[in-house]
């Protein structure tokens, strides 16, 4: 009886072990496909409460990538994206001011984004396949700690493109949803022809920004006010810092990343009124979290898409630097 037991035993540690490596692999032949192969189709994003749908076309050429984006509801927002720029042709009449940003792909989080990057944090997990937008679909589930968001991904069996993710809290709820309602992928080696004409000046207004391709960690602690937080989950490392000009005030910002999951601290030098300084307020904007408060009579805000207990506990954890 004892042996069975542990023979038992033995048996699922080892499917549970070819489960973790079967889903690291499919994890990682689809973030390869993601910039490779040639794709078009409609996808929805699903964020709290609300609904919105693009049209996406994605090409390879050269191992030069572009995506073209383009807003089916609301004003019809196009972007251009590629390796170096976004550009974002905004109609004359848009409710959108000129500093709202349509991501590119959703999907481009995974970009060469290997499994060994992440497994420190995360646990890859195989589950049954189902049928997605007409194919059918691998299941791969990412779950970590709780103090970090959890993802499920399904996965074209055949081009390992990724047709639908989810986005979970530490409760497992659905907090946010990407997910293709038609979709065309292109045979390896044929390419998609994007339009030889974008919208015009005449009725669009044409803003261009190039991508950051390299963090501005170089500073002195003269020009950091803050210290790294003493405490940060496991494996989140500052991937950006720099300064943000506004109208109103100034503000230095501090991001950090495991990868998938990240956050922003935003340090404020305007005075906090005598009536808040002891106050900390939150708030959620669909999937992402916000938790402003106030340490030694300087404003913090920290966002991002995470459980609001990270940030409070980041909060806590942040110390200025005396000079």
């Amino acid at each position: 009886m004892r042996k069975l037991i542990i023979g038992f035993i033995l048996n699922l540690l080892v499917c549970a072990y070819s489960q973790a490596n079967m889903g690291t692999m499919w994890f990682d032949r689809m973030s390869q496909a993601i910039t490779q192969r040639d794709y078009q189709g409609t996808y929805i994003i699903r964020d709290a409460n609300e609904l919105f749908s693009y049209y996406l076309q994605h090409t390879n050429k050269n191992n030069n990538t572009i995506d073209r984006i383009v807003q089916l509801d609301e004003d019809g927002i196009e972007v251009i994206s590629t390796p170096l720029a976004i550009t974002q042709y905004i109609p004359h009449n848009s409710k959108y001011k000129s500093n709202h940003i349509i991501k590119a792909s959703p999907f481009s989080i995974f970009n060469n984004l290997s499994s060994s990057q992440l497994a420190k944090s995360y646990t890859f997990k195989l589950m049954p396949k189902e049928r997605i937008c007409g194919y059918q679909a691998v299941v791969v589930q990412l779950i970590s700690d709780k103090w970090r968001n959890r993802y499920k991904i399904w996965i074209d069996q055949h081009s390992a493109l990724p047709l639908k993710v989810t986005v979970m809290d530490e409760y497992n709820t659905v907090i946010k949803e990407f997910r293709f309602v038609d979709l065309d992928i292109k045979q390896i080696g044929e390419n998609i022809e994007l339009p030889d004409n974008y919208p015009n000046k005449e009725n669009h207004s044409i803003i261009k920004r190039t991508k950051i391709t390299q963090s501005n960690n170089n500073f002195t602690a003269q020009d950091i006010p803050i210290s790294p937080v003493t405490w940060k989950p496991d494996n989140f490392t500052l991937i950006s810092s720099g300064q943000i000009k506004s109208s109103q005030e100034d503000y230095l910002n501090y991001t950090y990343s495991d990868g998938l999951n990240t956050f922003s601290i935003l340090v404020s030098d305007s005075p906090v009124k005598q009536q808040n300084k002891n106050k900390e307020s939150s708030t959620t904007i669909g999937a992402t979290n916000i938790l402003i408060s106030n340490k030694d009579q300087k404003l913090i805000s920290i966002l991002g898409e995470v459980p609001i207990q990270t940030l409070k506990k980041i909060a806590h954890s942040v110390e200025f630097i005396t000079p």
